[in-house]
């Protein structure tokens, strides 16, 4: 009699113990010859590596996929983080405006103690390099020239000639995101009038 078996052992608690897989072959010599047996085994071991090649092909496929998925999760949040950051730095930008209001008032702001400016002074600092270092800017100075891209005409006063064009005064700063545009000055604009 020919008996092959497929051992697989264990250790429990220090002891070995013994398992037979469940597709055991055993063959009597009587009920075929060896060539059956070494047949049988030839067709068992191809089996066994059809489906070793079809797990091999599914998890290479699996690991493939995951690195695809990571690749395009870093490139969609890398697309969003300028929107989600740009979002953010829209409705701070008001608080920038707030300041500025303060500062325009001469009269009251003379009139409040200088420790008490010079804090506020410090604060508005601290926000305004927040925003650079984000990649906001302000911009509208007095004495530019009126750009419609960059500016919204909200005042016009009669000028000299040389004076035409130009920003008398900024009522409320304008604001980039990078080189986007996130909100217009809005400025007084001096108009030649013959």
């Amino acid at each position: 009699m020919i008996k092959m078996e497929y051992e697989d052992t264990k250790k429990v608690n220090n002891e070995e113990e013994v398992t037979l897989d469940t597709d055991d072959i055993i063959i009597d010599e009587e009920e075929g010859d060896q060539m059956k047996v070494v047949k049988k085994l030839r067709e068992r071991l191809r089996i066994c590596e059809e489906e070793k090649k079809q797990y091999l092909d599914g998890w290479q496929r699996s690991k493939a996929d995951y690195a695809n998925a990571k690749k395009d999760e870093a490139k969609n949040l890398s697309e969003l983080e300028p929107l989600i950051r740009e979002k953010i730095l829209s409705e701070i930008i008001p608080v920038a405006d707030n300041f500025d209001m303060a500062f325009r008032n001469k009269v009251s702001w003379e009139e409040v103690p200088k420790n008490w400016r010079v804090g506020i002074e410090g604060i508005y600092g601290s926000l305004v390099n927040t925003f650079s270092g984000m990649g906001l800017t302000q911009f509208g100075e007095e004495g530019e020239k009126f750009d419609p891209a960059l500016h919204q005409a909200v005042e016009t006063e009669g000028v000299a000639e040389s004076e035409d064009g130009k920003i008398l005064a900024i009522n409320q700063r304008g604001y980039k995101y990078k080189n986007k545009v996130l909100r217009p000055a809005k400025v007084k604009v001096g108009v030649y009038k013959n």
